[in-house]
């Protein structure tokens, strides 16, 4: 039911139209292939998300970034001497 998003109504059936073919018995086809494909994309599980790490350099490399945003927003006050 996740999968289908907004095609399930408040009573809980799942809605599935098609427009993409001029005839009827075409875009019924279509609309049971797109059934067909939904069923199997609920049907395999999602891969579980390893735990990574951020690396050294790109540590570094964010505390830099953060250290040259500081020193440009403390240069935005007054100068002191100069009033």
């Amino acid at each position: 039911i996740a999968l289908a998003g907004k095609r399930v109504g408040a009573d809980g059936v799942l809605t599935i139209d098609s427009r993409e073919h001029r005839t009827q018995p075409q875009n019924r086809a279509a609309a049971r292939a797109r059934l067909a494909e939904l069923v199997r994309k609920a049907a395999t599980r999602p891969k579980p998300r390893k735990k990574t790490r951020p690396t050294r350099t790109a540590r570094e490399r964010r505390l830099v970034a953060k250290g040259q945003r500081s020193q440009i927003k403390a240069r935005r006050g007054r100068i002191r001497g100069d009033e």
